[in-house]
């Protein structure tokens, strides 16, 4: 068995527990040797930019955690861009 990258994934992630949610899902998700491309509830973009300093002062190469403020209708086109290999949800019905 042989395991490899899939590539830049994308994390819609909710509100609350802002900085562990993203941690206990980004954390293995970088450790498999992806990219992660957070979109954070607009009311904690904070804790996103927050989350891209820590992980930039403990190393990481630039480009391998980013993050993003979309619209619904944003995130449905990045769903639907090719360079995006796979998307992980947390939320609402809504999300």
């Amino acid at each position: 068995i042989e395991y490899r990258p899939l590539g830049p994934i994308l994390a819609v992630m909710p509100w609350n527990f802002p900085v562990w949610q993203v941690l206990r899902g980004a954390v293995p998700i970088l450790l498999a040797g992806n990219s992660y491309l957070l979109k954070h509830a607009p009311n904690v973009m904070g804790c996103a930019q927050l989350l891209g300093e820590l992980f930039a002062k403990a190393g990481l190469p630039a480009g391998v955690f980013g993050w993003i403020n979309a619209t619904n209708e944003g995130v449905s086109q990045i769903i639907n861009d090719d360079r995006i290999t796979a998307v992980t949800v947390t939320g609402s019905v809504r999300a």
